[in-house]
């Protein structure tokens, strides 16, 4: 009986002190740094946010790889260029069906 009783002490030791190891907690700091900028929002639109106090300039762009001087072009699969934007009846005439296009990048200025 005497052994059956140290067990059962031994045991009920064991069990209260693995009770501690599961309440055991640590209390860690966390920080963050933020920087005052502008971020575009989407890859596909001109939306953009900026943090707090941030003061913006105007967006800029520039006139694309079909820039002929005075007005961004857009190029088609037959090498003809399109206006971009609206284009009228006429500037599709003789034009090779598909699909035209230009790539713009746009800035925002602090």
């Amino acid at each position: 009986m005497k052994k059956c009783m140290t067990v059962f002490i031994a045991l009920a030791v064991l069990a209260l002190g693995g009770a501690a190891w599961a309440l055991d907690k640590n209390t860690l700091t966390v920080r963050a740094i933020v920087t005052r900028a502008c971020i575009f929002s989407s890859a596909t639109s001109t939306p953009y946010w900026c943090t707090k106090d941030v003061t913006t300039g105007p967006v800029t762009a520039t006139g694309g790889k079909n820039w002929n001087g005075t007005s961004r072009r857009m190029a088609g699969p037959g090498g003809d260029l399109l206006p971009a934007g609206a284009a009228l009846g006429a500037d599709y005439t003789g034009v090779t069906a598909g699909s035209d296009q230009d790539s713009v990048t746009l800035t925002i200025l602090p």
